[in-house]
């Protein structure tokens, strides 16, 4: 059997594109395989459990689009057994959840655009590829260069959830929100808590508590338990 092809960085965010071989991963779509040969999304599953941490992310939305075509995933549920990892289940109501906040939110400060919301996969340690909640944060650094210093031990600017939990960037949820203003990223990043947390009108996501939402922003932007 030749070797897989590797997912590979084609732009990195915001408006995150991955790439494997000739075809591109556009987390930005609602389905972003739906185009996909059935061969190819088979391929791109077992190149996202070969990386060096497993890309939960893109396992998952395999496993969502092969659903999408009336098909049984029991197998590929199986394979991720195997490897010790599980499927991130509420990925797909977490996006849903994101793309009404952002069909709501109204900015203040429309012009500028310097500043990026983003979504961490929180698993139940950062050597087991088991999902365990999620972590929302907002930087004016590329997102990937933030989720970094978050792992970074004697960083002063790092996340204590993401340093012991943090597995990967979800660009599914991320690259749902545009770049906005810093006020206007903080005041979203307090939002989604909340809502994510069940405090504003929506209820908590199926699968995913509240006390396993991470996060923090300015304190005049969070959005507090009701009492």
């Amino acid at each position: 059997m030749p070797p897989l092809a590797k997912i590979r960085c084609k732009k990195a965010s915001p408006g995150r594109l991955d790439a494997f071989g000739k075809l591109l991963i556009n987390y930005s779509l609602e389905r972003p395989f739906e185009d996909w040969p059935k061969s190819e999304l088979l391929n791109c599953f077992e190149s996202a459990l070969s990386q060096p941490e497993m890309n939960l992310e893109i396992s998952t939305l395999v496993i969502n689009e092969i659903k999408s075509r009336g098909e049984n995933v029991e197998d590929l549920r199986g394979r991720l057994l195997e490897v010790g990892a599980s499927e991130i289940d509420w990925l797909k109501g977490a996006r849903h959840r994101v793309l009404n906040l952002v069909n709501r939110f109204k900015t203040q400060k429309p012009k500028a655009k310097n500043c990026k919301v983003y979504f961490v996969l929180l698993t139940e340690d950062r050597e087991t590829p088991c999902p365990w909640g999620l972590y929302v944060g907002e930087t004016f650094e590329k997102i990937e260069n933030r989720f970094s210093i978050h792992l970074t031990e004697n960083s002063k600017l790092k996340s204590r959830h993401v340093y012991r939990r943090g597995w990967q960037v979800l660009y599914s949820l991320s690259n749902l929100v545009p770049t906005m203003a810093r006020e206007d990223c903080q005041r979203f990043e307090g939002i989604a808590l909340g809502s994510f947390r069940g405090y504003l009108v929506h209820k908590c996501i199926k699968r995913l508590p509240k006390s396993r939402i991470e996060g923090g922003g300015p304190e005049k932007f969070r959005v507090l338990k009701p009492a």
